[in-house]
């Protein structure tokens, strides 16, 4: 008899491919199919959903079903300026200790970056998820070497909006340049130890290398405008089946006091 699964082990696997995009923000999850797709009972699946649903992956709509939530973009730039605030002063702490094992195994980090980056030429092959992966590793080496561990897993824990975004934001290799560029700054700035590459922290949102001026370190959404045109739509659609629904329910009803 095959072991019963736990429903930490079905929300981990939704939650994996809901953040990965195989499940995209919209679409509908249904309960029988999971049952089927787990060999396993209806509870321990309300269990799972239930739980992704406290944590914002999924809205669980009466009489309707489990629907994936879409990308809330003001979440998104929120967790963006306290990432960049965190990590500049992580960053610049780290320069100034950076020994030089550390800097060769940071550039193999980015030259593996590179490398991975001249294969993205396909936009239907591009592997995102190994790409930030290898990004994050190299994120948290600087983490790690200032003992603020804690931090980087809080940091980069799945999240519904951030974790999705940074995901849409790499596809079809359209903000791939603009990582890469970034790295190579930051990679020059360890290098150089160049404290005088961070701006003074003139307002509560420290910023990376100076090279870029602040307005344009918010978040960049080369899917900005067509992203919040399908919440909006999304959202809207949502009101309208909703109207549809009861306005069905109540001439239900109506014809059944008739008849």
């Amino acid at each position: 008899m095959a072991e019963q699964l736990h429903p930490e082990d079905i929300y981990q696997t939704l939650e994996y491919e809901i953040v990965t995009l195989k499940i995209k923000p919209g679409e509908t999850i249904s309960e029988n199919q999971l049952c089927k797709r787990f060999g396993i009972s209806r509870t321990p699946v309300r269990a799972a959903l239930q739980r992704l649903e406290q944590n914002g992956f999924v809205q669980i709509i009466p009489c309707k079903g489990t629907i994936v939530t879409p990308i809330n973009l003001d979440i998104v730039d929120q967790i963006v300026y306290q990432r960049t605030a965190v990590e500049s002063t992580v960053l610049r702490d780290f320069i100034q200790v950076c020994s030089p094992k550390e800097y060769i195994e940071i550039k193999h980090k980015y030259d593996l970056l590179e490398e991975m980056a001249q294969t993205m030429t396909d936009p239907d092959n591009v592997d995102i998820n190994a790409f930030l992966t290898l990004d994050l590793e190299m994120h948290a080496i600087w983490f790690c070497s200032m003992n603020k561990w804690y931090i980087w897993q809080n940091l980069t824990k799945p999240q519904p909006d951030y974790s999705r975004f940074t995901r849409l934001d790499v596809v079809r290799a359209n903000n791939v340049p603009d990582v890469l560029s970034e790295h190579r700054e930051i990679l020059r700035v360890i290098r150089e130890k160049d404290l005088d590459a961070f701006e003074p922290l003139k307002s509560t949102n420290p910023i990376l290398p100076a090279s870029e001026p602040m307005k344009n370190r918010r978040i960049r959404q080369p899917f900005g405008l067509w992203m919040r045109l399908f919440c909006f739509l999304y959202n809207l659609l949502l009101v309208v089946l909703a109207v549809l629904f009861l306005v069905n329910r109540v001439t239900g009803q109506v014809h059944a006091k008739l008849f």
